[in-house]
């Protein structure tokens, strides 16, 4: 449980921690200067990270079509085990007792 809460609070910290030790460092003409580049850049980021959760979108259905078609193979399984083991419950209630 602390590891999760590290892993989620310590990367959240210094995400913002960064914007403000960089404003700090730097003036703001230069920062200004470099605004049409960084637009550019976010944009290719966005791209890339669209086309990258698409894939990851796919393959999750993917396995959830593999996983779906698995659970009705069983089900299938289980009732056809199920129906003879229903018929012998029944011949054994005909019968009586199971003799020996």
């Amino acid at each position: 449980m602390v590891s999760a809460i590290l892993a989620v609070v310590l990367p959240t910290i210094l995400a913002m921690a960064g914007p403000v030790l960089v404003r700090r460092r730097v003036n703001l003409n230069k920062l200004s200067a470099n605004n049409e580049v960084a637009g550019f850049k976010f944009a290719t980021v966005g791209v890339l990270y669209a086309v990258l959760l698409g894939f990851a979108v796919i393959i999750v259905w993917e396995r959830f079509s593999d996983a779906e078609k698995a659970v009705a193979e069983e089900a299938g399984a289980a009732a056809t085990i199920y129906r003879p083991a229903a018929l012998l419950t029944v011949l054994e209630d005909f019968r009586g007792a199971p003799q020996p």
